[in-house]
């Protein structure tokens, strides 16, 4: 690496210069191919209509741009970080397959290039390139931005806190920590309890990130701040501002004794699906293995940190959705799906891409 494009040092982060030589602009050329390929993988393989929630969303979606906010019992239905933004699609491209899904294809290509740029800053173009292409081609991710459900929105903005939560506390600004706050604030508008089991491993990386821990209160304002926002909309819909906590009480006590047949509470269910079937995350997470070792041997401190910051990442999200207690009575662990596993696809990339880069 050359002088004129060696990043600049500061205390725990690595940043580029502000200017735009010719190599930074190749570096945002490389990015928008990849959202290119990325974006011809997924209408080539686009999924559509499954008949599940997808149904709900764009129902419930079709509903509100018809000025409809029906009360439900399915928690589901009520999931307006998916449901409004159907409706603004639908609302500016007319009824169709393609606007009820742009809204998890805008989110899937938004992580990619939130990857990219995370790994650019700190490990250069060659990693944040195959990092990136890593993420764009993991079938989950493929699957999860071509159909109508809540998993690739869910987890662009899990991946878009952690992001802005490393550079938040790496540089001190309160934007970027506030930001970090609304974007788990706002996951909570997809799936709540969700984002509160996500919040634990959120919150302890910031702890054991941030110096200064009176910083900490910029990502509770800016959690706050959007959780607050969603409480005022059940209050305007439903005169209720726990509705949906009610709602999922409710079918949390009936699931009790007939819990669904398509989850799984097995703790090792995740562990068996990155390591041993190859469908979901294909060879994402052994390589990952291998990037985390170099990662956290960087030779510069700055990519050590971000590579523990990573590796935590990784490995707290698959300890605590794994084990999570869910319910007391009868003991219960977390649910877990196939396509919740989307969760664990940018921290996995991210690595995936160290270790190729050191091939």
């Amino acid at each position: 690496m050359t002088s004129a494009t060696q990043p600049a040092r500061m205390p725990g982060l690595s940043l580029r210069r502000t200017e735009f030589t010719w190599r930074q602009w190749g570096d945002w050329w490389w990015l928008g191919a990849l959202l290119l390929v990325g974006i011809v993988i997924r209408l080539w393989l686009f999924r559509g209509f499954m008949g599940s929630d997808d149904v709900i969303y764009a129902t419930r979606g079709l509903e509100v741009l018809a000025g409809l906010w029906s009360p439900s019992d399915y928690n589901g239905a009520l999931r307006y970080g998916i449901n409004l933004p159907i409706a603004a699609a639908v609302g500016l491209l007319g009824r169709s397959e393609g606007a009820l899904a742009a809204w998890g294809l805008i989110c899937s290509l938004g992580e990619i290039a939130v990857i990219y740029v995370y790994a650019l800053r700190i490990w250069g173009t060659r990693v944040a390139v195959s990092a990136s292409l890593v993420l764009a081609t993991i079938p989950q991710h493929i699957d999860s931005a071509t159909n109508i459900t809540a998993d690739a929105p869910f987890a662009a903005l899990l991946t878009l806190s952690m992001v802005l939560l490393h550079f938040g506390v790496s540089s001190g600004k309160a934007v970027l920590l506030v930001g970090a706050g609304l974007a788990v604030g706002f996951a909570g508008w997809i799936k709540p309890e969700a984002a509160i089991v996500f919040s634990i491993p959120f919150g302890i990386l910031a702890l054991a990130f941030t110096a200064n821990r009176r910083k900490i209160l910029w990502l509770v304002f800016g959690a706050a701040a959007a959780a607050s926002l969603n409480l005022m909309l059940f209050t305007w819909a439903f005169a209720d501002p726990f509705y949906y906590a009610h709602v999922l009480a409710r079918q949390i006590k009936a699931g009790s004794a007939n819990p669904a047949s398509w989850q799984s509470y097995g703790a090792n269910f995740y562990f068996r699906l990155l390591f041993l079937d190859g469908r979901t995350l294909w060879l994402a997470p052994m390589l990952a293995v291998l990037g985390a070792w170099f990662a956290v041997h960087a030779q510069g401190r700055a990519q050590r940190r971000t590579g523990l910051f990573t590796v935590l990442w990784a490995i707290f999200l698959l300890v605590f959705f794994s084990f999570f207690v869910y319910s007391l009575s009868p003991l219960r662990l977390i649910p877990k799906q196939t396509n919740y596993a989307i969760i664990f696809a940018a921290p996995i990339a991210v690595l995936a891409g160290v270790a190729l880069e050191r091939m």
